[in-house]
């Protein structure tokens, strides 16, 4: 199982990509803090371990 570290680094909303991609009035996050650091595994949620055949890696 590979663990992956993820960091916070900053958490300011580009408004001009946020108007072109997002849904309407997309506002920052309000619970991320820059700093804050979070792990994650590479293990499948319940049932999805065979969609990778499917298409689903790509989108990862």
């Amino acid at each position: 199982m590979t663990v992956v570290k993820i960091t916070v680094l900053e958490t300011s909303l580009k408004k001009d990509l946020a108007d072109e991609y997002a849904v309407p009035n997309l506002e920052p996050c309000p619970i991320l803090k820059a700093g804050q650091v979070f792990y994650a595994t590479n293990t499948c949620p319940k049932g999805m371990c065979d969609a990778g055949r499917s298409g689903f890696s790509a989108m990862r």
